[in-house]
């Protein structure tokens, strides 16, 4: 689940405004920046809801470069921010780790590490360390961010959400399924207490879905591998052979339920009429088909690919 750039707006809001001690002097200093972060990042949806991917890349760098020469931090790490969610979905981890580094450094200079923007930032890193196979460098990350979200946030506001689902990616990644599975209960907990939570429910779902595969995968890998003793009797060999080839069907019928139900109850999410038929709608629809497909729902597939592009072609 990508956090929404709602997650970090109180860096050019209150989250600086607080955390600095002149607040007229912030004022003109961002008057003379131009246009505001707020405004930026509407440009920036506006790019992204048209699908006009690379330049929203160009817009990126160039705001990045004139808050540096304004030596303006809290737009930096606004940006910063930004790339990591972009260049994690366009899979260029080069500049993608670079913009993780930038902003921790960033936050961590300006002694920003326990605030809500702290918090988010980590998690902003640790989802991107985690996008380029890097799962074990992101779990510090995630534990700085829950410290941070511990000390400023309720436990029901919806950045902890985010929080769980992503570190739930994480664990699967290292195979700690039991304490992914028990992440991603906690997000859906708060997230079906949201007024507009269907489509981080519907990518919750199929996240949990892939995590039941990879622990079906790991079940029978183990399974295979248990080595039987030089003591054993031919006859005892074949029924075990049969019962644990017996057992491993039962398995697998097990997480096939599980991942059926993961799948049906996310496309109730993305089929719900009250969902906001948007850009981001459109945006979660192409992040969940290839899931689908992978599962062989290919007729729900082609129908979020075709959705996405009705989407796209009409704004």
């Amino acid at each position: 689940m990508e956090l929404k750039r709602e997650d970090w707006e109180e860096i050019c809001c209150k989250g600086n405004q607080v955390e600095r001690k002149n607040v007229e002097e912030e004022k003109q200093k961002k008057q003379s920046v131009g246009l505001s972060s707020k405004e930026r990042i509407e440009q920036l949806d506006e790019l992204l809801n048209h699908d006009r991917k690379e330049e929203a890349g160009v817009y990126l760098m160039e705001w990045y470069e004139e808050a540096v020469r304004k030596e303006d931090w809290g737009s930096q790490l606004t940006v910063l921010n930004e790339m990591m969610g972009y260049y994690r979905n366009m899979q260029n981890e080069k500049l993608g780790i670079w913009s993780v580094n930038e902003g921790i450094r960033l936050l961590e200079a300006h002694q920003m590490g326990m605030t809500e923007t702290g918090g988010t930032t980590y998690v902003n890193g640790a989802t991107t360390w985690k996008a380029f196979g890097r799962a074990k460098e992101a779990m510090p990350y995630y534990e700085k961010a829950f410290r941070a979200y511990g000390k400023c946030l309720d436990p029901s506001d919806y950045r902890f959400a985010g929080l769980y689902h992503n570190m739930a990616l994480a664990l699967t990644d290292l195979m700690e399924f039991e304490k992914a599975q028990e992440y991603y209960a906690k997000a859906l907990q708060i997230m079906k207490k949201l007024p507009e939570g269907g489509m981080e429910i519907a990518v919750t779902y199929v996240n949990l879905a892939c995590l039941y595969e990879a622990w079906e995968e790991y079940e029978a890998r183990r399974e295979s591998t248990v080595e039987k003793t030089e003591e054993l009797q031919q006859s005892q060999e074949v029924h075990e052979s049969q019962r644990t080839q017996k057992d491993q069907e039962i398995l697998q019928d097990r997480y096939q339920e599980k991942i059926e139900e993961c799948m049906e109850k996310a496309m109730g999410y993305l089929n719900d009429p009250q969902a906001k038929r948007n850009g981001y709608y459109a945006f979660t629809c192409r992040k969940c088909a290839g899931t689908f497909g992978h599962f062989g729902y290919f007729q729900m597939k082609r129908e979020l690919e075709q959705r996405a592009d009705a989407i796209y072609g009409r704004q």
